[in-house]
């Protein structure tokens, strides 16, 4: 899924370096109005090929290139907007937060940066219009990918974990309501003699504690993203690791979103034994 890109000495390998997969992770937008990571590989591979093949005249191999190379960074700023565009759907979608909330002042601040991040994507554009020459486009180039690593992705990503948060809550309840359910029924089953008593007793407990511990890392996630930076950094420095002379490398802790994945990876595990557990009461009843 992720295609990783070693060099980018010529343009064609610096503009897939800008849409490499690994700095577009934070949005994929549906229904595509501009460019989408295949189509702008295959422009890297054709451009790979123009400058590959020696039948090409001097001037039909620079028309060629330049043309090709215009397709691609018109390609990086038509995804950029797909980006900005899901990045906005997703943060309109969130439930309604009080106006002075931490949520409602983040979430205005990440649609603002998305105002802003659309006009340097349109000025781009207009760039990529008017260039006259390679070199033109190579300075575009150069200049997308830095603003790309310089702050847009890492934003982008977080605007999606945010958004997260409030998916992973909601699925979270309702892994509860089911756990619930599914206790209850299984109650009534062996009440009425069905059932033996203790029927997957072990499966629900560990249902429970994948729950549990998924709503213990959701809140855990929601600190980081909603705390003060200044606080989380104090808290960091509250029990400091003693020198103890080796030279071993510190885990780094993980991120808010390391933290709703392996929540929502916890809710998954848990839906997958509602599944087992499902089957073997349909087989323990003789149901087909």
């Amino acid at each position: 899924m992720i295609r990783r890109f070693a060099t980018y000495a010529s343009l064609g390998i610096l503009a897939a370096i800008i849409v490499a997969p690994n700095l577009l992770k934070p949005a994929v937008a549906a229904g595509s109005t501009g460019g989408d990571v295949n189509s702008i590989d295959q422009k890297v591979d054709e451009l790979n090929t123009i400058r590959d093949d020696s039948s090409l005249s001097a001037s039909d191999k620079a028309a060629k290139e330049f043309r090709t190379q215009e397709d691609i960074l018109n390609g990086v700023t038509g995804l950029s907007d797909n980006e900005i565009a899901s990045a906005k759907d997703k943060l309109g979608k969130l439930p309604d937060f009080d106006q002075d909330s931490p949520e409602q002042k983040l979430r205005d601040n990440y649609l603002t940066e998305l105002g802003t991040y659309s006009a340097y994507f349109d000025a781009e554009k207009q760039k990529i219009k008017e260039a006259t020459s390679l070199d033109d486009l190579k300075t575009i180039a150069s200049d997308l990918k830095a603003y790309r690593a310089g702050g847009y992705n890492d934003e982008l990503q977080n605007m999606v974990t945010f958004t997260l948060l409030y998916y992973a809550d909601e699925i979270t309840a309702t892994a509860r309501t089911r756990l619930d359910k599914i206790t209850s029924d299984i109650a009534k089953l062996q009440d009425a003699g069905f059932l033996k008593k203790g029927f997957a007793q072990n499966s629900l407990s560990k249902a429970d504690g994948l729950i549990k511990d998924a709503v213990k890392l959701h809140d855990q996630a929601e600190i980081m993203i909603l705390r003060p930076v200044q606080e989380q950094t104090t808290g960091d420095k509250a029990n400091p690791t003693m020198d103890t002379g080796t030279d071993k490398k510190a885990t780094p802790p993980p991120t808010a979103r390391d933290l709703i994945e392996k929540s929502i990876s916890d809710i998954k595990s848990a839906y997958n034994i509602f599944l087992q557990v499902g089957k073997d009461a349909r087989k323990a009843l003789g149901l087909k």
